[in-house]
């Protein structure tokens, strides 16, 4: 008889509450997961075991696997808006705004991460 490869031991469970902490876990443990399996592989079975809750449990916090996505698009968003905020706040103006423009984008596209259909995750 072949010998079965043995699953690592599922996280215990969480406790209940503690809501915010969860939503941010499971967006932690999606990007994560997105990254290094890619988007399309990895199921709502997984990231929940992942987190340490029910598959049914996590749609407490997300209807699908793409609000998750869509979530941690906008968050990553949100960050290039607020560094890009920052360089018109200073002093630079005309070329000189531009080009402090255009290398925080490149430095944040060349940060960050993407899963393998080019979706940043930062």
């Amino acid at each position: 008889m072949a010998a079965l490869t043995k699953r690592p031991p599922a996280p215990p469970r969480k406790a209940r509450g503690h809501g915010h902490e969860r939503r941010s876990e499971i967006l932690t443990a999606a990007k994560q997961l997105f990254i290094s399996e890619g988007y399309e592989t990895v199921t709502t079975r997984q990231l929940a075991e992942r987190v340490g809750i029910s598959q049914t449990g996590l749609y407490v916090y997300f209807k699908n696997k793409e609000e998750i996505l869509e979530e941690l698009r906008q968050s990553t968003f949100r960050q290039l808006a607020a560094r890009l905020a920052d360089i018109v706040a200073g002093r630079a103006r005309g070329i000189a705004l531009l080009k402090r423009m255009l290398h925080g984008y490149m430095e944040f596209a060349l940060g960050a991460k993407l899963n393998h259909r080019g979706a940043v995750l930062t």
